[in-house]
């Protein structure tokens, strides 16, 4: 049975480059692996080779025209594959239904049939009027669900809110496990953040991805870190994220905050922030 796995997370803390270096670093190992790209901007198809562009579900939709595998299939780095499904906003109807289009007309054309991927991975940055790529979660076995953040309080907020409709989901499913991984890092500081906001919502952190200009430069060649780098250090982490997502290292259960609760965490947080920075003992103890 092909395994399914949701990569989630707000628009620009780099879902579809963790999707490709995950991607490329399975298909390094061997395995086969299938990208559904779910960025409007086709992020995916960027992230396999700048010269490759192709046409999307959508577009092919709006047009009228019938799906061809032959045509949507984009084929990168060592037979990584890519489907775009393409820009729910200009589809002549609401987003949430040209996404439930795109994924039933996706889903006819027989996929794990055809393809025999062992891995599919939908790579789906949360945007406005997104409600609908939560439909790889009805319709698909998608057994886990990554959401990918980034060490500032609006990425962390739109984290809990990708988790509150994840768990409204069909309650008759199998949940997914659950895990966040904390992209674009800095510093020890930044781990601890991110860290005690997964352990409030008793998730777990997979992996840190610290920020590097190996990244950008590989995007700007339209390749993934594991094309274009891979010796470097940032090749190693995307690699041994790989490995642990195919290992089904998540966590079961969590619970999304509450607006109120998720508020009182940010302000406990800027506080401690403020004691650091002017110096304040706390407990006889100096910080």
């Amino acid at each position: 049975m092909t395994r399914q796995i949701a990569l989630y997370g707000g628009g620009g803390v780099g879902v579809s480059t963790v999707a490709a270096n995950i991607s490329a670093a399975l298909a390094d190992d061997g395995m086969r692996v299938l990208r559904v790209g779910c960025d409007s901007r086709h992020g995916s198809f960027g992230a396999l080779d700048a010269a490759v562009s192709g046409p999307t579900v959508m577009d092919l939709l709006r047009q009228r025209q019938p799906l061809k595998l032959e045509e949507l299939l984009i084929q990168g780095y060592k037979g990584n594959c890519c489907i775009e499904l393409g820009d729910p906003f200009y589809h002549g109807v609401c987003p949430s239904q040209a996404i439930a289009q795109a994924l039933t007309a996706l889903g006819e054309l027989d996929l794990e049939g055809k393809l025999k991927p062992e891995l599919i991975l939908y790579d789906i940055p949360w945007e406005a009027g997104s409600a609908g790529f939560l439909d790889p979660l009805k319709r698909s076995p998608v057994q886990q669900v990554f959401v990918v953040i980034s060490p500032d309080f609006m990425s962390l907020s739109m984290a809990n809110s990708i988790l509150k409709r994840v768990a409204e989901r069909d309650v008759s499913a199998q949940p997914p496990t659950v895990g966040f991984i904390a992209n674009g890092l800095t510093n020890p500081f930044e781990e601890s953040f991110v860290a005690d906001f997964a352990r409030t919502l008793q998730a777990r952190v997979a992996t840190v991805i610290p920020r590097s200009l190996v990244v950008r430069q590989c995007e700007l060649y339209g390749m993934s870190v594991i094309e274009g780098a891979a010796l470097s250090n940032q090749a190693s982490i995307y690699r041994r994220l790989a490995r642990q997502i195919v290992g089904g290292d998540a966590s079961g259960a969590y619970v999304p905050l509450a607006v109120d609760a998720l508020k009182r965490w940010a302000r406990n947080w800027g506080e401690l922030i403020f004691e650091m920075e002017n110096g304040l003992i706390s407990d006889g103890a100096s910080i």
